[in-house]
């Protein structure tokens, strides 16, 4: 049960991404949720204490060299990166890092809270897209709020522009209906 609701808060904070912070925008769950969950998916994942095989350690390795290969290309290019793009790449690694480590520990619980936060996030983002059509009112991280008047009237939900709610709608869409 402590896994399912930590499963989901993780779920939701990858949906909604800036939009769910605490006291500041640069305090994003997203970002910080990965401080608290290492350890506890660390502790779960060595209680379970079960032998490996080569394949797991080559996708951690994967990650982990695509990681560092990342970084030391962008610390070449020191001039041209911010902070914020350092972090969000750091996080999004960690991100995939906790993704993974969480399917290994209880793949079924993670599916099935994935199925429900994915279900219940899309026809969220199904109102939200007509109430923005219709009305042409957005969240105030959405880049729609800067169109010219004439095409405000598109969906952007809880994402920056219409290309990210697209990807995302149909992303779910194939998940939900497969």
């Amino acid at each position: 049960m402590c896994s399912q609701a930590i499963y989901m808060l993780y779920f939701i904070s990858a949906f909604l991404g800036p939009n769910l912070y605490l006291v500041r925008p640069q305090l994003q769950t997203i970002r910080l949720l990965p401080l608290f969950l290492i350890p506890y998916l660390l502790c779960k994942y060595i209680a379970r204490n079960q032998r490996e095989s080569i394949n797991i350690y080559f996708i951690l390795f994967t990650i982990t060299a695509y990681y560092f290969y990342h970084l030391a290309i962008s610390l070449l290019h020191i001039v041209l990166i911010n902070t914020n793009s350092i972090i969000n790449f750091t996080v999004l690694y960690l991100l995939l890092l906790i993704t993974f480590v969480i399917y290994k520990i209880d793949w079924k619980t993670a599916i099935d809270s994935f199925a429900i936060i994915s279900t219940t996030f899309y026809a969220v983002c199904i109102l939200l897209a007509l109430y923005e059509v219709n009305t042409g009112n957005h969240l105030p991280f959405s880049a729609a709020n800067h169109y010219p008047e004439w095409s405000r009237y598109v969906p952007t939900t809880f994402y920056h522009n219409t290309n990210d709610f697209t990807t995302i709608h149909v992303l779910l869409s194939i998940f939900i209906y497969t």
